[in-house]
């Protein structure tokens, strides 16, 4: 009896051994049995999936903020931009929580690689995707410039695609051809087209409207 109590107890022990976590000290039950998790309790397994290294233990606040930033960064293999993988803001750009508050990615990224960015000068794209933070691929401009760069690019909105437009195309053409008539002044053309004289003035004289 004595002999057979002791049989049944080294057998429990070596099935409580099997079923234990191979990770040494770890008294947990194992999760997984087989693949590339095999022998692993559902802690370490998680540590395995999210950092690649069993004996990692972070927690997401742990982190500093370039960690946090690398995690989230996607190889585009035919542009060659690292893209955003996290949220974006109405135009397209990527959005990076520091200390709880948002800031645009691309610029924190120009930061951390290149250096503080200048007073009044922004971070652009050589590449003209909003996603892309790669730091080879941002440089720096003035308002100017970034008008001037979304222009060439086709990324301003203009004439009728701006969403205060008063006047169309053709109205605008209209008015430029009346006006250089001297048919009317500024002022019967406000009223006619129900604008202010100001508008009729920023048409005709190319202030608005460059592209037509």
């Amino acid at each position: 009896m004595v002999q057979l109590w002791q049989n049944y107890s080294k057998n429990l022990r070596c099935n409580m051994k099997r079923r234990r976590c191979k990770i040494q000290k770890c008294e947990c039950v194992v999760r997984y049995k087989t693949g590339e998790y095999a022998g692993l309790c559902n802690k370490h397994y998680l540590r395995k999936y999210k950092y690649g290294d069993t004996n990692v233990n972070k927690n997401p606040r742990d982190l500093t903020p370039f960690q946090r930033f690398i995690k989230h960064i996607k190889a585009n293999k035919e542009t060659r931009c690292w893209e955003w993988t996290r949220a974006l803001d109405k135009g397209g750009y990527g959005i990076f929580n520091v200390n709880r508050k948002p800031v645009s990615a691309h610029r924190w990224s120009y930061e951390y690689f290149k250096g503080k960015i200048p007073k009044g000068l922004y971070v652009l794209h050589k590449c003209d995707n909003p996603k892309c933070i790669r730091p080879s691929h941002l440089f720096l401009g003035t308002n100017q410039d970034n008008t001037k760069d979304r222009h060439i690019k086709g990324r301003s909105a203009s004439g009728e695609a701006v969403g205060t437009s008063l006047l169309t195309k053709s109205e605008v053409l209209m008015i430029r051809r009346i006006y250089k008539k001297g048919d009317c002044t500024q002022k019967s053309l406000a009223n006619t087209f129900n604008v202010s004289r100001a508008c009729i003035q920023a048409v005709v004289t190319r202030r608005n409207w460059q592209n037509v």
